[in-house]
Parts: C-alpha cells; sequence; structure tokens
C-alpha cells in the first residue's frame, strides 16, 4: 500500500510537473509573437520597419574559440602639431600556443581616420605593406596564407571598425604590424581634443546588416582574458607645457614634453584635451601644403558667439531613448538621466514626447503634449520604469519620430543611444529621406559608444553629436547640448576662391551650432590668394575674408591625406544615398589607391617571400578579444537578444518544451505513468 501511494504522489508529482514546463513552454512561444504588445501607441502597422522584426543577434562572444592563444597588445605613438595629428599604432600578437596560428582582430579607429601606411616586422625581419584594390589584396594574402608565407591584411569593416589578418604566427613568435595613420584634431568649448578608441560596443546585426560576421568579434571581461593593454607617447603641438593636456578618461603622466599612458586597460575610449592659447584661434586658423604638384588648405574658423538675434520660438522635443541589452548597467542609468535632464529644460510652451525601444517601440503619447507639470510628472514614471533588454531595432522608433507634426513649432529628435547597430547604412538611409524640416541631434551614451553612426545620423540630421562616458556629467553635458538645440548659429554657406577654384570638404557646409567651429579642407588652384565664406545669422548676412598664407612647408602631407579621406567620405555618402549601391567605387577606389589610404575598396596587404610554416602543419585560427566596455553589463555569452528578451523567451520555450517531454519519458520508462487500456465496463 505504501509503495503504490508513493507512485501515485510520483505519477502526480511528475504528471503535474510536465504540464507545467509545456503550459511554461506555450507561454513563452505566445509572449515571442514580435506584434504582440508594446506596439506604438498610435503607429499604423503599414508603415513598420522593413524586415522581420526580433529577428536580429547580439554576439558577446566567439564560437568556442580559445581567446587566449593569440595575445594582443597595443603602442601608440602620437605627434600632434595644430589640427592634424600623425599616429603610429602598432599591435604586437603573440601566438601563446604551440600550433601555427592565423590571428584575426576586430579593432576600432577614430572614424576620420586615414589609415596611409603598414609595415610587418617577425624577429628582426621587416615587411612592407602595400596599398591594393580590397578583392586584390584579399587574393594576395590567402594565397600566401595557404602557402605557410607570413602575411597580413587589413581592412576596413566601417569607417571606425577594421580587421587586422595575420597569417603563420609560429608557436611562441611575436608578430608586430604598425600602422601609420593621420587624424584630424577637434575643436570645441575653446579645446582642442582627440579621441583614441581602444574597444568597440557589441553591434546588434539584423536582415539590414549584410556583412554581420565582418564586424562581430569576441568580446570578454578582463576577468575572463588576458586583457589587452595599451600604452601611449603623446607629443603635442603647440602648447606652452604638456601638463596643459588632460584626459577625463584616463590618468594620464607626463614626461618631460610628452604626454604618457602605460599599460592601461583598453575598455574605454581615451580622450586628450587641451586649451586653445592662441589668438590666431579666435581669428581662424589657416594651413596650406603642396603634395605632389598639387596645393592644399585646412581652414577652422570659430562660429560667432553673439547669438543674442537669435530669436527663440516654440519648440517639440521628441526624446528618443534606446533600452537594448547593450544599454545595461552604467549605459542605461546614464540614458535616463540624460532623459530627465532634457525634460527639465522645457519651457511651460513647448511641446514633448518619448520613445522608448528595443526590439520594439513604445511612445509615452500618442502626439507631442504640452510641457505641464502633469504631463512632465508622467514622463518622469515612464523614464524611471524603463530597464535594458532586448535587441536593438532602431526603424520604428526613429519613423515614428521623424513624423512631422505642427509646422509652427521648432522639431527637434533627441537620439540617446550607444548606436551599438550594424545596419547603419539602411539607418542613415531612412533618416536622410524622412528628415524633412526636423533637426536630429545624437547622445552617445557608454565608454565606447558607435560614433560613426552617431556623428553621421546627426550630420544627415542637421544637428550635432554629443557623447556622455561619465554618468556623473550627464547634468552639464546636457545642459550645454539643449542650450544648441535653441537654433543653429550660422545657416546656408556660400563659399568663394579668391583668384582661382577649389575642390572642398565637407560639401555642402552644414550647419554650425554654438561653440562649434567651421573645419573645411580643399584642394586648391596655385594662384588662389584669399578665401570668402558667407552665410545667413538670424536672417541677416555674415560674411568673413581670409587671406590664403604662403606655404610653409612643401614636405607636409598630412593635408592632403585628411582632404583625400574627406573627398571619400563626400562619395560614399553620395553613393549611400542613391540608387546605385556602387555608383562611386571607380572614383573612391582610385582615390585611396592614389593617397595610399584603407577605404571600403582598398586594403593593405604585406607578405614575407619565403615559407616559414612546414607543408605537414596544420594551420589553426584565433580570434583576438576586444575587452567590454567599462560599465556594460552585457552578460558574455553567445545569446539572441529580441524584443524585451523575446529571443530569449524563445529559447527558454524550447528548453522548457524538451524538459516537459523528458520527464514525460522519464516517467513512462519509470513505470509512472500507465498506458495500459482500462479494461471495458
Amino acid at each position: 500500500m505504501t509503495k503504490l501511494k508513493e507512485d501515485s504522489v510520483m505519477h502526480h508529482t511528475v504528471k503535474r510537473s510536465s504540464w507545467f514546463a509545456i503550459a511554461v513552454a506555450l507561454y513563452c512561444l505566445v509572449s515571442f509573437n514580435p506584434l504582440s504588445a508594446n506596439q506604438l501607441s498610435a503607429w499604423n502597422n503599414e508603415s513598420a520597419a522593413d524586415g522581420p522584426v526580433g529577428s536580429g543577434i547580439l554576439q558577446l562572444r566567439g564560437n568556442g574559440i580559445d581567446t587566449d592563444a593569440v595575445l594582443m597588445n597595443t603602442e601608440i605613438e602620437l605627434d600632434v602639431n595644430g589640427l592634424l595629428a600623425d599616429m603610429i599604432l602598432s599591435q604586437q600578437f603573440t601566438n601563446n600556443s604551440d600550433e601555427w596560428l592565423e590571428g584575426v582582430y576586430l579593432f576600432p579607429l577614430p572614424i576620420d581616420a586615414a589609415v596611409h601606411a603598414m609595415t610587418i616586422q617577425v624577429d628582426n625581419r621587416t615587411i612592407i605593406g602595400e596599398i591594393q584594390s580590397k578583392e586584390n589584396a584579399k587574393q594576395t594574402y590567402q594565397a600566401a596564407k595557404e602557402s605557410g608565407q607570413v602575411a597580413t591584411l587589413v581592412e576596413q569593416q566601417r569607417p571606425n571598425m577594421f580587421t587586422a589578418r595575420v597569417a603563420n604566427i609560429a608557436p611562441g613568435a611575436l608578430i608586430s604590424v604598425r600602422l601609420e595613420i593621420m587624424l584630424p584634431v577637434h575643436f570645441e568649448d575653446a579645446h582642442f581634443n582627440l579621441l583614441l578608441p581602444t574597444t568597440y560596443t557589441p553591434r546588434y546585426a539584423n536582415a539590414d546588416t549584410p556583412d554581420a560576421t565582418a564586424i562581430t568579434g569576441p568580446v570578454a571581461h578582463s576577468d575572463e582574458i588576458a586583457a589587452p593593454e595599451l600604452t601611449l607617447k603623446a607629443r603635442i603641438e603647440p602648447i606652452e607645457s604638456a601638463f596643459a593636456v588632460k584626459s577625463p578618461t584616463h590618468n594620464i603622466d607626463y614626461n618631460g614634453t610628452a604626454v604618457t599612458l602605460f599599460e592601461s586597460p583598453m575598455d574605454r575610449d581615451l580622450v586628450l584635451s587641451w586649451p586653445s592659447s592662441s589668438a590666431e584661434t579666435v581669428l581662424g586658423n589657416v594651413y596650406t601644403t603642396e603634395f605632389s604638384g598639387e596645393r592644399y588648405m585646412q581652414l577652422m574658423l570659430p562660429s560667432p558667439t553673439d547669438t543674442t538675434a537669435i530669436k527663440k520660438i516654440n519648440r517639440e522635443l521628441v526624446l528618443i531613448i534606446d533600452k537594448s541589452g547593450s544599454m545595461s548597467g552604467d549605459p542605461m542609468r546614464a540614458a535616463k538621466r540624460a532623459v530627465l535632464s532634457a525634460l527639465d529644460g522645457l519651457d511651460a510652451n513647448d511641446h514633448f514626447n518619448i520613445v522608448a525601444f528595443d526590439d520594439r517601440a513604445t511612445s509615452l503619447f500618442s502626439h507631442a503634449q504640452i510641457a505641464n507639470a502633469t504631463n512632465i510628472a508622467k514622463a518622469t514614471r515612464f523614464i524611471r520604469k524603463l530597464n535594458a533588454d532586448g535587441g536593438t531595432e532602431m526603424h520604428e522608433a526613429l519613423q515614428f519620430a521623424l513624423q512631422s507634426e505642427d509646422p509652427d513649432r521648432l522639431r527637434q529628435l533627441v537620439f540617446v543611444t550607444d548606436g551599438s547597430v550594424g545596419y547603419e547604412d539602411e539607418l542613415l538611409k531612412m533618416i536622410n529621406r524622412d528628415i524633412s524640416n526636423n533637426r536630429l541631434f545624437t547622445v552617445g551614451i557608454g565608454s565606447a559608444p558607435n560614433r560613426y553612426f552617431l556623428e553621421k545620423a546627426a550630420e544627415v540630421g542637421r544637428g550635432v553629436s554629443l557623447s556622455i562616458m561619465n554618468i556623473a556629467q550627464v547634468q552639464e553635458q546636457m545642459d550645454t547640448l539643449l542650450q544648441k538645440l535653441e537654433r543653429p548659429v550660422l545657416t546656408q554657406f556660400e563659399i568663394n576662391f579668391e583668384g582661382g577654384d577649389g575642390e572642398f570638404y565637407p560639401n555642402p557646409i552644414p550647419d554650425l551650432y554654438q561653440d562649434q567651429p567651421l573645419m573645411l579642407v580643399a584642394k586648391i588652384d596655385s594662384t588662389v590668394s584669399g578665401i570668402s565664406l558667407e552665410a545667413s545669422q538670424a536672417g541677416e548676412l555674415w560674411q568673413q575674408s581670409l587671406p590664403i598664407p604662403v606655404l610653409a612647408d612643401s614636405t607636409v602631407s598630412s593635408i592632403a591625406r585628411h582632404w583625400a579621406r574627406k573627398k571619400i567620405t563626400n562619395l560614399v555618402d553620395d553613393q549611400r544615398y542613391s540608387s546605385n549601391p556602387e555608383k562611386n567605387k571607380p572614383e573612391i577606389t582610385d582615390t585611396a589607391l592614389e593617397f595610399s589610404l584603407v577605404s571600403q575598396y582598398t586594403s593593405f596587404v604585406g607578405v614575407e617571400q619565403e615559407p616559414v610554416r612546414p607543408a605537414s602543419e596544420d594551420l589553426g585560427l584565433a580570434h583576438v578579444a576586444n575587452l567590454m566596455p567599462a560599465g556594460a553589463a552585457m552578460q558574455s555569452v553567445l545569446i539572441p537578444m529580441g524584443a524585451a528578451a523575446s529571443d530569449t523567451l524563445a529559447v527558454l520555450s524550447v528548453l522548457f518544451a524538451l524538459m516537459g517531454v523528458l520527464m514525460w519519458w522519464a516517467a513512462w520508462k519509470l513505470g509512472v505513468i500507465n498506458v495500459q487500456k482500462r479494461p471495458a465496463a
């Protein structure tokens, strides 16, 4: 009797547990429907973004790859002279295994970096890299790899993301890849600054990402791998003292006239900043040079400081906040603070709305509402309830925000995100198509945001981009941005070269906002003696003329390379928004080859003449891991990230369903479930 009672209890327990597992599985499957709740309250389903919602994936780790097999550290030598910097980036790859390996490293660079030379150091041997078309470089590298020769291939995946491949690294060997890079120096708020990324936030890829594998690499926390480290030495001219250089992101040291950083973890963007100490900065700087028989110039002209004539009009502020999985941790906290700070800056006559998104978008209101105390309170509650989870599908949120409403209001969109997506081109096309009279301002959140997307989106949206890397600075930086939102200081630029002609970039010249200088580079005729600019300032004509100085140094090539890089960017933008996806490929390729630049159509390849790997030895593959950005709380696992964990629910539904089936099977094997037919009455 006791045995039967125990079996009966076990039977009912297993049966209940099995039904529970299957019920949970069904619930998860139902919850996974990407078209269920949380749709935009006023959004027509026919206007939803093309492509399957929730079909993306965020890959945080490699597929079982031993990320410690090849170790990598970075050294940077930086020489800044005025508005341009020459950087030597040395990546040292060490084979930590007893096998022959190919090392692959996905690494970030500033979006306007011009990679123009490469050398490879193997023991005491030096290999000079050669610029080739992307297809030819890949074939050259593959042939060398298969024949056992040491070879390196450096390719651009995005303007701020590159891949270095090093083939046939012997066991225990060290190979150093040395890249020579030109960087423009930026100027804002009376300070010069340089930003050097050292890692990246993993990109979310969906059906609009044609090259997801190319922009995906292993990312791990520092306690999981032998963390890559950065050593830096920077010399900056003209400054009164190296101690004038500061960094809001790192603890830098000083060595005579140089700024140094020693073996720092590569888990955040490095920012160097120094004040302007020259009266010429206020009046405007013009630099010229000659390269390959052509004359080039670079101009920096600060915008007017008197903005009293700019009239304030009623505005409509739409705040778009990213709450996807990559925003977990400090980024989400900073984003919420940023939006709350923006709400504090609203006037009683302003209108506003909030759109939050992961795989799907949710709006606070169906239409923008007046910024009264009641609506601000609703917005505050809405923001505080947000949690980071899911994928990063931006289409729906942006489409909703870009819908124009009252034409009498100044409509400004503030997009708060880490920009961690791999389908940037599709988003930029949509913004370019639908921006109308809106202005789009991007706020980059986190210690390593996708600045390429953030800055290009703001450029297409005729706004500005701001990055907030320190959560303690959210209030201050958002206040600065909100002051700029009022109105552009200068618009509708026209440029004339006196005594000749010039090809200048960016073209057209974008609107300038408060404390934002005009930065321009041009190839000019030898007869050009000056430059004159006209623009609209609060409806009035603004004019400025500057003489072109005599050549200071005919051997300097940095300005020419900067011009070539800007020209390539302009051609890529024009191609992106045309109906022909390869409209400017020949001109882009020719320009990159002429100036020896890595681009989307050109790569550097270097090959040692003699094979080093014996034919009998196999070649393994090892991916070098980047560090997870500081403050990020993403899990270091390979897992799909869907709508509010919708893809996670899909995974769980399968697991629970399998659990239910296994429990039924186990119960039947144990004889707990009686499958005999009931005898007839």
